[in-house]
């Protein structure tokens, strides 16, 4: 919670909150990491997280035992000088079997910047179509409408500048990370941040969804997203 808002700018199980729906990301983007240490799974998200006065973050165990978890947070006096949002977090799910062309990726009113994406990707193939995969889901475009304009993609990977069907396996640069690509059981798991001249920022609105297969939501078994906004 940011600034005493009554409504949680980030509300979603840990895990999605760095990427590891599937599995714990692998090496070490600029901004989200996961490292094995003597305790346990060390996980890192380095996103700005300004506020004016005040923050509450407050983790609740729903499973039925304890859970041992320690949380740092690093804190730094001062704020931009110009107008800044804070962070939100925008999660979304579907679970086949659906009827849905698409799946939600982000979506909000106003003014705002949209700096990442975490997706965490399960589906599989089917044997009308031209390449026999099970990675055959990741047909599906992105679409992207900010301020009234349409931006279309080419293919799911792409979003995440990977070759067909993450041909490429598991890649780490500094702005995306892409891991846990099985091609026998039709699973990947990918972030993008968009930073540095890279951001997209809107001033009125932003819609953002992504195709399921190739026009075949049957292919889908679980879409799990997590998208990063400053508000």
């Amino acid at each position: 919670y940011w600034d005493g808002a009554v409504t949680p700018a980030i509300d979603l199980p840990a895990r999605e909150l760095f990427g590891a729906a599937l599995a714990a990301p692998t090496g070490r983007s600029s901004f989200l990491a996961a490292e094995q240490a003597a305790e346990g799974m060390q996980l890192t998200l380095s996103l700005p997280m300004p506020f004016a006065a005040h923050a509450r973050v407050v983790a609740h165990n729903g499973a039925d035992k304890p859970v041992v978890m320690t949380a740092k947070v690093a804190l730094h006096s001062g704020v931009p000088s110009a107008a800044f949002g804070t962070l939100h977090v925008q999660r979304n799910e579907t679970v086949g079997p659906t009827q849905s062309p698409s799946h939600p990726l982000a979506k909000a009113d106003g003014r705002g910047r949209w700096v990442g994406l975490c997706v965490a990707l399960e589906g599989h193939g089917a044997s009308e179509l031209t390449v026999a995969s099970p990675l055959a889901f990741l047909e599906g475009d992105p679409t992207t409408v900010i301020d009234g304009v349409t931006l279309k993609g080419t293919g799911t990977e792409e979003i995440f500048d990977a070759i067909f069907y993450f041909g490429n396996g598991s890649v780490v640069t500094p702005f995306l990370q892409v891991w846990g690509v099985d091609d026998t059981r039709g699973k990947a798991s990918a972030c993008r941040w968009n930073v540095h001249g890279s951001e997209l920022d809107f001033q009125h609105s932003l819609d953002a969804t992504l195709e399921i297969g190739p026009g075949l939501p049957e292919l889908l078994d679980r879409y799990r997203t997590v998208a990063f906004l400053y508000l």
